[in-house]
């Protein structure tokens, strides 16, 4: 039995590991990658829990599919990110 799911999260939401146990090498993932380029790749998904109790104990194995953006859709992502960071700043500079 399998259930699918879809989550569009950021590389740090969760924690990945290889099927071995090893974190997942974003770097050597990406690298190769041309854009619009899609890697599939089974992994397993860890949960540290309070005080990273839990970790490296496996929630569940899922496959990992990752699509590599154009230069396009790239700037306009780290325009929002940089747009986020700023607003941020604002906000705990204004809370002082």
């Amino acid at each position: 039995m399998g259930a699918d799911f879809i989550v569009r999260t950021g590389w740090t939401s969760v924690r990945l590991t290889t099927l071995d146990g090893q974190p997942v090498d974003w770097n050597a993932i990406y690298e190769p990658m041309q854009p619009g380029e899609v890697c599939e790749m089974d992994v397993l998904v860890e949960h540290s829990g309070r005080r990273r109790k839990g970790r490296g104990k496996p929630l569940l194995r899922a496959r990992l599919i990752l699509k590599r953006k154009d230069a396009k859709a790239t700037e306009k992502a780290q325009k929002v990110a940089r747009r986020g960071i700023s607003d941020a700043a604002v906000t705990t500079h204004c809370s002082r």
